[in-house]
């Protein structure tokens, strides 16, 4: 939910560097496959960053609560498939999350993107 709420407020952000894009000739459906490319690196990131953390903590945490509960260490598993699902969950998110601030973005009249507030 973080990368979705970074991704989308980065683009919302960014409406000026999108209104020059178009304005030096970019069209539409180039403007969404720029952000595109852009919102699923940040999630691959993001997921490799939530992987690379979780595995230590799960590893402490397993180690924590088995010898509370159980007096032992609990083995440490990890599930391949699990990862995968979760970066693909993660790309769907980021992407839907890029994609639908980058379309109004590019819909909006230049002038208003150009515009200073």
């Amino acid at each position: 939910l973080s990368i979705a709420s970074a991704v989308g407020m980065n683009i919302s952000e960014r409406r000026r560097e999108i209104g020059t894009l178009r304005a030096i000739g970019c069209n539409p459906r180039q403007t969404m496959g720029l952000v595109s490319g852009e919102v699923l690196v940040t999630g691959l990131l993001g997921w490799l960053t939530g992987l690379a953390a979780s595995i230590p903590v799960s590893i402490w945490t397993g180690n924590y609560f088995g010898k509370i509960f159980l007096h032992s260490d609990l083995t440490f598993a990890f599930s391949l498939s699990g990862a995968l699902v979760w970066l693909a969950l993660s790309m769907a998110v980021s992407l839907l999350s890029g994609l639908f601030p980058a379309a109004n973005a590019a819909r909006s009249p230049l002038k208003e993107m150009l515009s200073y507030e």
